[in-house]
């Protein structure tokens, strides 16, 4: 192996390394745009989403990264002999299975899954 070959290799790796530690960390990826007056402005916003308990979430347009103003359906579905408890969505609880989201912000939802008694 080349030595060039040696040292893209290990950018490579470091560079998942900062990808996989950016994502456990929750950091944010939005996308801005300077616009003529100076002003910085977002072209898209991020949607993260945790899952406590067994089910699965399903988005609707499908993805993590937005376009701003994009309205993003989400929709839970909680394994056998699981029901969902709550989702946390801006400091509240929502009970909801479908919960509907505008991308104007990025955003963070806990989807919270419970055994079913």
């Amino acid at each position: 192996m080349s030595k060039a070959n040696s040292i893209i290799k290990k950018i490579i790796l470091c560079l998942k390394a900062v990808l996989f530690f950016s994502l456990l960390s929750g950091t944010t990826c939005t996308t801005t745009v300077e616009n003529d007056k100076g002003e910085v402005q977002a072209l898209t916003y991020r949607l993260q989403v945790y899952i406590s308990g067994e089910g699965e979430v399903e988005l609707d347009p499908p993805g993590m990264d937005f376009p701003v103003g994009t309205v993003v359906t989400l929709h839970v579905y909680p394994k056998a002999g699981y029901r969902l408890r709550h989702i946390i969505f801006n400091m509240e609880k929502v009970t909801s299975p479908v919960l509907r989201i505008k991308m104007n912000t990025d955003r963070i939802v806990v989807v919270d899954f419970m055994k079913d008694y």
